[in-house]
């Protein structure tokens, strides 16, 4: 799993594995954009805008998860995000 932050934009980048090249990008309804390899169907990654505001109001409950590229341990982080 890699985490990228960019402070400017106030964006948290979340990648869980590699992907084929392309992705597609779904938005979740709760503001959250799910990457997914447009090749396996294989969720890759997400992207969390407005994340230190979010952060600061609680809207975001990250959870502990042990394998973090399981599916299990994604599903549960996006269950939660």
């Amino acid at each position: 799993m890699k985490v990228d932050y960019d402070k400017r934009a106030d964006v948290l980048y979340i990648t869980f594995r590699s992907h084929s090249g392309k992705c597609k990008y779904l938005e979740n309804g709760r503001g959250q954009i799910i990457r997914v390899d447009a090749l396996t169907a294989e969720i890759v990654g997400c992207t969390i805008p407005m994340f230190s505001r979010r952060v600061a109001n609680g809207e975001l409950d990250i959870p502990e998860i042990g394998d973090a590229g399981s599916t299990e341990a994604i599903s549960e982080l996006l269950h939660h995000i």
